[in-house]
């Protein structure tokens, strides 16, 4: 018969933690928990200790967890209604007791759960039979483990999105398991296609499961789109109509779209301002006339000639007393990019945020992007984006100046560009681009 000890509270807690995920969103599922007994340390205590471990999991997550214990004990699958049993019991004899304690015994199949000291084997206990072992996944503690690695879909890798769908009964799992211990939950994300993996305190570890959307499915990926009503304020000094113009004219150039709503999300506009700039860029023949009784206009402009549009409107406004440095800003991403991570709206970085436009920073910044779509051999305007810390726009120009060096291929819808360039060769393309720092890349 193997034994281990350990103090009432500790274990309710446990069981009380491990029996949230033990569930299905309230449906039995594993119906069970898995305790076993290990050697580690606990916190910063030096040494190694004797402990409880426990591992539960369902559709939604995995619970993990241990507390210090004596003794030891090989795995053993506690059904999930024997859980409620015991739990019963430990409030019963444990409460109001200081350091209370219970002893864990194991003969064949039959667990016992004793008060101790129990010395005459006659005091109060529970007994119930344990679950069979091998309905346990061996799966469960690879997937505890952080996992960096890249995803491949339809055989390219998938760029993360910033999306991730989560069921709010997951959530609330470990909200509570935080809440009954006192420490605020640690989410670490590594792709919204992977699952979460939770941290609550020095000793619960735990797993959301991530719905799995497809990024090509249309249904966003980096914004919420849920409307946001702006009512119509006064103007404010950084937020004249001439800025806003520049701040339009680049939006629907770069998205293709010419909306009001879309205005009114992106440039924080009320509907009267978002119509007005519309009719502004009318006037200017960004966009068309209004089509019939909707709100929907054709774009006149291709994005290949948004730089030179702005560049006009800029200097029409410069013209009339300001200085276009002030406002010219950078775009949002486009519809959909070669990841596919975003749908029409979706937006990369901040549409206020200035972008590099200095012809030596210029040079750099397409040694850097060189250097990086080679290295990872993978031709993604977003990767750029992201690890430059550029604007889509500024992006979208450095891959297609690549595109002109030969490093990269020719845009093919929503997927990455083929990357010409071999590792081998990264070196001699690099100081060929580093010599042409000078040359008119735009």
């Amino acid at each position: 018969m193997s034994t281990i000890r350990i103090e009432s509270k500790p274990l309710a807690g446990m069981l009380t933690d491990l029996s949230r995920t033990a569930t299905r969103y309230g449906v039995l599922s594993t119906d069970a928990v898995l305790l076993y007994s290990a050697r580690g340390p606990i916190g910063d205590e030096p040494g190694d200790h004797g402990l409880l471990v426990g591992t539960s999991y369902g559709t939604g997550g995995v619970g993990y967890c241990f507390e210090q214990a004596d003794g030891a004990m090989d795995p053993m699958l506690w059904p999930i209604a024997d859980v409620d049993v015991v739990l019963n019991f430990l409030g019963k004899i444990g409460k109001g007791k200081k350091d209370h304690a219970v002893v864990i015994s194991r003969r064949g199949d039959e667990i016992t759960v004793a008060e101790d000291p129990n010395l005459f084997g006659d005091g109060t206990s529970v007994r119930f039979t344990a679950g069979a072992l091998n309905q346990v996944s061996h799966k469960v503690w690879r997937a505890l483990e952080p996992d960096e690695a890249a995803v491949l879909v339809d055989g390219r890798e998938l760029a993360p999105g910033v999306r991730s769908d989560i069921p709010a009964a997951a959530l609330a799992i470990f909200a509570r398991v935080g809440a009954r211990r006192g420490v605020t939950p640690k989410i670490y994300r590594y792709h919204h296609r992977k699952p979460w993996l939770v941290e609550i305190g020095p000793t619960y570890r735990g797993l959301i499961s991530a719905h799995r959307w497809d990024t090509a499915d249309g249904d966003g990926g980096n914004a919420p789109d849920v409307d946001l009503y702006v009512p119509d304020l006064p103007v404010e000094d950084d937020e004249r109509p001439d800025r806003l113009l520049v701040d339009a004219a680049s939006l629907v150039i770069t998205l293709q779209q010419a909306r009001p709503e879309l205005l009114q999300r992106r440039l924080r506009v009320g509907e009267a301002r978002a119509r007005l700039l519309l009719a502004q860029l009318e006037q200017r023949g960004v966009v068309g006339a209004l089509i019939g009784s909707s709100m929907v206009r054709d774009v006149l402009i291709s994005t290949g000639t948004r730089a030179a549009i702005l560049d006009l409107i800029g200097a029409e406004l410069a013209d009339a007393g300001d200085e276009p440095d002030d406002f010219v800003v950078d775009a949002p991403a486009p519809a959909a990019d070669e990841d596919g991570e975003v749908d029409g709206d979706a937006e990369q970085g901040d549409l206020l945020a200035d972008e590099p436009g200095e012809d030596d920073e210029d040079g750099s910044l397409l040694v850097s992007a060189a250097d990086l779509v080679i290295e990872s051999q993978f031709g993604s305007t977003s990767m750029l984006q992201r690890n430059l810390r550029v604007g889509y726009a500024k992006a979208s120009v450095l891959m297609d100046q690549l595109e002109l060096r030969g490093v990269v291929g020719p845009t093919d819808g929503t997927r990455a560009r083929q990357v010409l360039v071999t590792l081998d060769d990264k070196a001699k393309v690099l100081a060929q681009l580093s010599g042409q720092d000078g040359d008119d890349d735009d």
